[in-house]
């Protein structure tokens, strides 16, 4: 006897990028201010965090609120990084 099998041929649609948690230093980093000034933004706005690390879920309101962090270009990172 022949038991049909479910198979998954789905394939996704959107492309999902991964957040994993972060520091609120990390945070700062990304969006190149002090993490004194990420504190005040988030009370700004009225964010209250669940713990030290910020999860991905909160990122991702974070994220939504003030924008996505602009990357550094590979020679702003070089200026940045020779003191000049």
């Amino acid at each position: 006897m022949n038991v049909p099998t479910k198979q998954n041929n789905s394939t996704p649609t959107k492309t999902t990028i991964m957040i994993k948690s972060k520091t609120r230093q990390e945070l700062a980093t990304e969006y190149d201010v002090s993490h004194k000034t990420i504190y005040n933004w988030l009370k700004e706005a009225g964010m209250k965090l669940s713990s030290r690390l910020i999860t991905p879920k909160e990122l991702k309101i974070i994220y939504k609120t003030f924008g996505k962090p602009k990357k550094k270009s590979k020679k702003e990172k070089k200026n940045n990084s020779s003191g000049s």
